[in-house]
């Protein structure tokens, strides 16, 4: 899921301005959590603390993304889309909010999946760099 970078910016200050905004997504790597079209609700961090497993929207370059986050640490975050492999690592003041709600419901979390996926995808590639 990618936003231009003008809704990044202001869905930025407007996080930091109020508790949550609501986007409507583009893109299927999300897809069937978030799927194209649908409008999901963004919860500030401060209000909503992101955990492991949550879609979370980040600013990445000049895109605002909602991937799956992977990994947090204090300092840095890592996410991943549901349909592809896991982002670089980026400093987690670019977390901007939690996915609290898809088409005015709970998000789902396919956490499991995902890491299912992953552990499939560098099985894979140690199999490869063993052969």
């Amino acid at each position: 899921m990618t936003v231009e970078l003008a809704a990044g910016a202001l869905t930025a200050a407007m996080l930091q301005e109020f508790d949550s905004v609501q986007l409507v997504c583009t893109g299927t790597c999300m897809s069937p959590s978030i799927r194209e079209g649908d409008r999901v609700e963004l919860t500030a961090p401060h209000i909503r603390q992101p955990r492991l497993g949550d879609a979370v929207a980040i600013l990445v370059g000049d895109s605002l993304k909602i991937h799956r986050l992977v990994r947090l640490s204090d300092t840095m975050v890592r996410t991943s889309p549901d349909r592809g492999l896991a982002d670089a690592p980026i400093e987690r003041t670019r977390l901007l909010g939690v996915v609290t709600a898809v088409n005015d419901r709970p998000p789902k979390h396919s956490l499991t999946s995902k890491i299912k996926q992953l552990r499939s995808v560098w099985a894979q590639r140690l199999e490869s760099a063993l052969a």
